[in-house]
């Protein structure tokens, strides 16, 4: 009885943990839903020629752009479309979210010397892992009926009820990629911290998902697919008209998450706390290297330490740029053809398809430099929890000297995001033979630069008022209802005002134009 009981206090107490994170995953997940379902429907409902029209139309450029986000099917239906717009999009995050909760499910208790709790209370180590796993795809569970019912409610809402499937696709979501977490937890017994787990397994996450969006696109990379937990979600989409579940993809793919997590609780029961696996080799390696860089610098110490995950967001956003540029030809090509110049010089864009484009690829920046300064803030919060803020304090360092060098150190990070986005729209442009004025470049940097300026700003205040208290998750989930505030206010006939409080707006079209005085006023203050 005992036995059971502690059990059950391990698997609410990381619950409770997550419960926040949870929570706004349950209902600002299923108010986005139900939200972009309802513009969705709006757009169907009013294109000319009707949803087969616009389903033909916008066909060539999601055919162009399949990289981003794939498959397509049945555009002309509210289940095909909003599958398409955003239940792919939802599984690629939960995605992210299942490796990052694996690599910190264990990990992060040996980084908290939480885990001595734990084990003195008589719990092995295999089945602490198999406790925090089995809450882990509880609070999954959660996440996507969260995300099923504001789906099932937004389909009833314009006049297409279709309660089970829309549950049904959102659970076969958030099951099939529980091997992402099971992932996660194996990569953390090789790495020594959380934080670059979690860095290693989102870039796995990330791969594979591309890899199955083009996996039919080549012959040679067909297989691959069959690697990728979003093809097994994929096969249950009951919220398009004319598609079935596939249970036995829900089996396979909960089998595989169970053999990472049993491999993983084998490696744990071979290793030291808070050292790695092969940790002898490892130390071997270590006494023999001399001359250790010590940066001279608080500053240079915070970059210094986080070089690679620094180096890694660059890399990251830069690719994914030049990915953009690279399609531009063709999608430029497809614009033409079916007359969207005049819609996107409308809007502000550009007036030729080049111009259009290129202010399209350089707004994708502003959520990278988003990420990286929630990613920072995270790193605060979790030293404030951890007591090295203290630390800091103990010596000559005031704590408003200790922000303003978090500070200096975040908006340094964020401007080499910035260049090297820039570097791959110059490389691209050129292989593409497209010049690029300086003096959009310049518009472009300096608006990033406000905007990074503006953010980490925000970053840290929330940070400081919160203490250490879910500042990441307001902040995050900000973020999220800021980059949808423009896609709905369009689409649901909201006033105009309310697009203003997003500071992606704020920022505007720099490659095409510098933002309205009240935009760039926001962003200052």
């Amino acid at each position: 009885m005992k036995a059971k009981s502690t059990n059950l206090a391990v698997v609410l107490s990381a619950l409770r943990e997550k419960r926040i994170t949870i929570l706004a995953w349950f209902f600002a997940g299923a108010i986005a839903m139900y939200f972009e379902a309802i513009a969705i429907a709006a757009e169907l409902r009013d294109y000319p020629g009707g949803p087969q029209a616009l389903a033909k139309s916008i066909m060539p450029t999601i055919e162009g752009l399949r990289i981003i986000r794939w498959p397509a099917d049945r555009l002309d239906t509210l289940g095909g479309y909003l599958s398409y717009h955003n239940v792919v999009l939802f599984n690629f995050f939960l995605g992210l979210f299942a490796a990052i909760q694996g690599a910190r499910s264990i990990r992060h208790l040996e980084e908290n010397k939480d885990i001595d709790f734990y084990l003195s209370s008589g719990l092995s180590r295999a089945k602490l892992i198999y406790l925090r796993s089995s809450a882990y795809f509880i609070s999954q569970i959660i996440i996507s009926l969260g995300l099923g019912l504001g789906t099932a409610f937004a389909l009833a809402s314009s006049d297409e009820p279709n309660t089970y499937g829309a549950i049904i696709t959102l659970l076969a979501g958030g099951i099939c990629i529980f091997p992402f977490f099971g992932l996660g937890l194996l990569f953390s017994q090789f790495i020594s911290t959380s934080r670059t787990a979690s860095g290693a397994t989102s870039i796995i996450v990330t791969l594979l998902y591309l890899i199955n969006n083009i996996a039919d696109k080549y012959s040679w990379l067909t297989w691959g697919k069959y690697l990728s937990p979003f093809y097994y979600a994929n096969l249950s989409r009951p919220v398009i008209p004319g598609y079935g579940t596939h249970y036995w993809s829900w089996v396979f793919m909960i089998s595989i998450g169970i053999f990472f997590i049993f491999l993983s609780s084998y490696i744990f029961n071979r290793r030291d706390i808070g050292a790695v696996y092969f940790e002898n080799s490892k130390r071997k390696f270590k006494s023999k290297k001399t001359n250790k860089y010590i940066p001279k610098t608080l500053i240079g110490d915070m970059l210094w330490r986080q070089r690679i995950g620094l180096l890694a967001w660059a890399i990251t956003t830069g690719i994914f740029i030049y990915v953009f540029i690279s399609m531009m030809s063709d999608i430029v090509g497809i614009w033409e053809q079916f007359a969207f110049l005049q819609q996107f010089e409308s809007s502000g864009l550009g007036k030729t398809a080049e111009e259009q484009y290129l202010a399209m690829v350089f707004e994708i920046m502003p959520p990278f430099i988003a990420g990286f300064i929630i990613s920072q803030g995270s790193r605060w919060t979790s030293d404030l929890n951890q007591g090295r803020v203290q630390m800091f304090l103990s010596t000559p360092i005031t704590y408003s000297g200790l922000i303003l060098r978090r500070f200096i150190a975040t908006l340094i990070g964020a401007e080499i995001i910035v260049i090297s986005s820039i570097v791959a729209v110059l490389i691209g442009s050129y292989r593409q033979n497209v010049s690029i004025e300086n003096q959009a470049l310049f518009r472009v940097f300096v608006m990033s630069t406000l905007f990074a300026l503006a953010f980490t700003s925000f970053n840290a205040i929330l940070v400081a008022v919160l203490k250490g208290k879910n500042a990441t998750t307001a902040i995050s989930i900000y973020i999220g209802a800021a980059w949808m505030v423009g896609f709905m206010v369009p689409y649901l006939n909201w006033p105009n005002w309310v697009i203003r409080l997003s500071i992606f707006d704020a920022f505007g079209h720099p490659f095409v134009k510098w933002p309205e005085n009240l935009s760039l006023f926001l962003i200052l203050t």
